[in-house]
């Protein structure tokens, strides 16, 4: 991957996890929070067992608490072009998949911890 294929994969990507964000603003208000909410330190969106959604489900104790459960909790549909992918959750087909696995959990990552900084700050 180029670093114009890079960047734009980036700005892909940082849109669909805004749009994750919103939906868990929503459907999860605690998300973000260490008590509650996803485990940074085994984050992986990779992982069916460590990624967003598994993490919610294993916090909110739906199902196995695996990925599949927190996308049906969510009301997202699994696919190259479900809201799964378009949400942040995982990566489409891609050319380069493991590049854009490490952007989405760097992503999320960035995401959860302003969020906590911002809680502290106020």
């Amino acid at each position: 991957m180029d670093d114009e294929q890079y960047d734009e994969t980036v700005t892909v990507l940082t849109k669909r996890v805004e749009k994750g964000i919103s939906l868990l603003d929503e459907r999860w208000p605690v998300w973000w929070t260490e008590s509650e909410g996803v485990d940074i330190d085994v984050l992986d969106i990779s992982a069916g067992h460590h990624c967003m959604t598994a993490q919610a489900a294993q916090r909110l104790g739906i199902g196995g608490g695996v990925w599949l459960d927190g996308l049906r909790h969510f009301e997202l549909t699994d696919g190259q072009y479900g809201s799964y992918v378009g949400h942040g959750f995982n990566v489409g087909d891609s050319e380069f998949p493991s590049t854009e696995f490490d952007i989405l959990n760097d992503l999320w990552r960035s995401a959860i911890i302003k969020r906590r900084e911002a809680a502290t700050a106020e």
